[in-house]
């Protein structure tokens, strides 16, 4: 099963004639993360190229991970690329001195639930 992705129309902006906010819970499924983290293209999120997401919210009782989202190299250069697809990964505490690490292959997280939030047009 993959990353299961519920759109909330309310939670939606116009921000001008070409950006838009829009706002999707985010459950993952049972042992199904991905190295690297789950891959959300800018279509399964209704727009046609994404300039960055973030996370809303997540659900009580999480606080163990920490849910980031990654665009792709590419979107990183002199003059900035819209990208189609951004990361969603998934780290973890790997101790008070260290830095968090990301979370292995295969992770359960079908009992967390993250609040995402996409900018594009």
């Amino acid at each position: 099963m993959a990353l299961t992705k519920t759109h909330f129309p309310e939670a939606t902006a116009v921000l001008g004639p070409a950006q838009s906010l829009r706002t999707y819970q985010l459950q993952p499924g049972t042992s199904d993360y991905p190295t690297g983290g789950y891959v959300i293209t800018a279509a399964s999120v209704g727009f046609a190229f994404l300039f960055g997401a973030w996370i809303a919210a997540q659900k009580y009782g999480t606080s163990l991970y920490y849910p980031v989202f990654c665009l792709p190299s590419g979107s990183f250069a002199s003059t900035p690329l819209q990208a189609t697809s951004i990361y969603l990964a998934v780290y973890q505490s790997a101790g008070s001195a260290a830095p968090p690490v990301e979370i292995a292959n295969g992770t359960d997280l079908s009992a967390y639930t993250f609040i995402g939030t996409f900018l594009g047009y």
